[in-house]
């Protein structure tokens, strides 16, 4: 009876033991599949990341770009406030585009 016991214990636990390993199986063949759908998602996102930066890139050269042309405009209006005769009176066919440029 008790030799019967224990070949019915040895049973159980080889069977846990296999339900063990299947489950543990089980768990890592998820865990693969999880991980491969994270580095696409880690891919795409890398890449959407890279469009971003060469967004920001091209924005920044515009920034700059628009900066230029305000400064180069700021230094032709004093170029123009400063330079001699500039506080004489403008030709009268001259007046209406000055007065659009400089309201």
């Amino acid at each position: 009876m008790f030799v019967a016991l224990l070949a019915k214990a040895r049973l159980l636990a080889v069977g846990a033991v296999l339900t063990s390993m299947l489950l543990l199986l089980g768990f890592g063949l998820w865990q693969q599949r999880r991980a491969g759908a994270l580095t696409v998602a880690l891919r795409e996102t890398e890449a959407r990341v890279e469009a971003f930066e060469a967004a920001a890139q091209v924005h920044r050269a515009h920034i700059e770009r628009l900066e230029r042309i305000v400064s180069d405009a700021a230094a032709f209006d004093r170029d123009i406030q400063e330079t001699e005769g500039a506080d004489a009176p403008l030709d009268p066919r001259l007046l209406p585009a000055a007065r659009r440029l400089w309201p």
